[in-house]
């Protein structure tokens, strides 16, 4: 990462602490609610939140995410968690393919789930999806849903380091013992880094450990160097799997 990179990250890192001292009680993704809802609300374009699509769009751009995710076998009657679902970019095509009610779709702010209800329209009536703000009572309601898969794509870059046990928690007791979590995303192979205002490459070793301390095992489906160049060497892209750790005996 150049210097002018690092002076930057430096300077978006000051303007949280600044941040902080004004909402002492907040956490960093209250902070990361709050940039992404003024994004929305200027009309301006948050990387995390993907394109935004209509309900009947036929776009490749949200529906490439979804196909990719029907290798792992799933089928409409499924229940599906979207963990960090965003404005829906990739969970209405989702909801179009599963049976009523079946969706569930997680992120840290009401207003992005109203903004991925607006580009639902009327269909949410027929849908139903479950659109939820995470909290440990919603949590534990899509646990009672028992859901085959829970995918959280293009989160984990986004979780503060501080944060990572109440990610990792949540998914471990969305899934159960028997349901799948799938994570995409970049990690480190070595020390962990942040590279930029709201992003980070937790290290592998860090998220096995964090993974195992709440009761479930990490495994790696897919690893490729990353293609970015203005990130170190060390960064790695891919896919995560989380299970809930076999009993013994």
């Amino acid at each position: 990462m150049g210097m002018l990179s690092k002076a930057k990250l430096a300077l978006q890192n000051y303007r949280f602490k600044l941040w902080r001292l004004r909402h002492p009680q907040a956490t960093f993704k209250d902070y990361f609610a709050a940039i992404a809802k003024d994004d929305l609300a200027r009309g301006r374009h948050h990387p995390s939140l993907g394109e935004h699509l209509k309900w009947g769009d036929r776009s490749e751009l949200g529906g490439t995410s979804f196909k990719r995710l029907l290798k792992y076998g799933i089928t409409p009657q499924d229940a599906f968690v979207d963990y960090g679902c965003g404005t829906l970019r990739m969970g209405v095509h989702a909801i179009r393919f599963l049976e009523r009610g079946r969706y569930w779709g997680f992120d840290i702010d009401q207003a992005l789930l109203d903004e991925g209800a607006r580009l639902i329209g009327p269909e949410m009536e027929r849908k139903a999806p479950n659109l939820r703000v995470i909290s440990a009572s919603t949590v534990r309601e899509a646990a009672e849903a028992k859901p085959a898969f829970l995918f959280s794509l293009k989160v984990l870059i986004h979780v503060h380091p501080d944060e990572l046990d109440e990610y990792f928690g949540n998914i471990l007791t969305i899934i159960g013992d028997s349901g799948r979590a799938i994570i995409t995303g970049k990690w480190s192979s070595a020390e962990p880094f942040q590279f930029a205002r709201q992003s980070w490459a937790h290290s592998l070793e860090r998220l096995k450990e964090t993974v195992a301390r709440k009761g479930g095992e990490l495994s790696v489906l897919k690893e490729d160097d990353s293609p970015r160049t203005d990130i170190v060497a060390e960064a790695k892209t891919g896919t995560l799997e989380v299970r809930a750790a076999r009993r013994s005996g």
